[in-house]
């Protein structure tokens, strides 16, 4: 019985510079095209200050404390403090 040979087997490709270059390209803008589709949520946990919020929303403090009091905006206090994040402020806005 022989053994097998698999991924000892060398193959080689013949292209031209050009056809690398396109193969190379569309590759890069594919990766880019899929980023921007799905963009990194990093930027969008962190959570916002009230007055981040405020210029987020384009709302004004009181009204975004109001509707934190009345549990139609989600927030969260930590030391006395609100915080808020985009994808709640969006979805309130929404609303």
């Amino acid at each position: 019985m022989e053994g097998n040979n698999f991924g000892t087997e060398e193959v080689r490709l013949i292209v031209s510079q050009s056809e690398l270059r396109n193969v190379v390209n569309e590759a890069v803008s594919s990766a880019f095209r899929s980023h921007q589709e799905y963009p990194d949520k990093s930027d969008s946990v962190k959570p916002l200050t009230i007055s981040e919020a405020c210029s987020f929303s384009k709302c004004a403090e009181s009204t975004i404390r109001k509707a934190f009091r009345e549990k139609r905006l989600k927030g969260h206090r930590q030391a006395g403090r609100l915080y808020f994040f985009e994808e709640d402020l969006v979805r309130w806005i929404k609303s």
